[in-house]
């Protein structure tokens, strides 16, 4: 298993409800420097990190 991690802004809509924007970045900098894109819609909460873990391919 390889563990990999990296970072994501979370938002709020209109409604309330909280979700994670769905990219990943490299540093907690690189997402909070992504915010001001101006596709975003909603508000901005915080910047999470994320962690997940991908079953290793099989060597050849």
């Amino acid at each position: 298993m390889t563990v990999f991690t990296g970072f994501t802004n979370i938002f709020i809509n209109k409604e309330g409800i909280k979700y994670p924007s769905g990219r990943i970045h490299k540093t907690a900098n690189d997402a909070v420097a992504a915010q001001s894109d101006p596709k975003i819609v909603g508000k901005v909460l915080a910047v999470a990190q994320v962690t997940w873990e991908e079953k290793d391919e099989p060597s050849k």
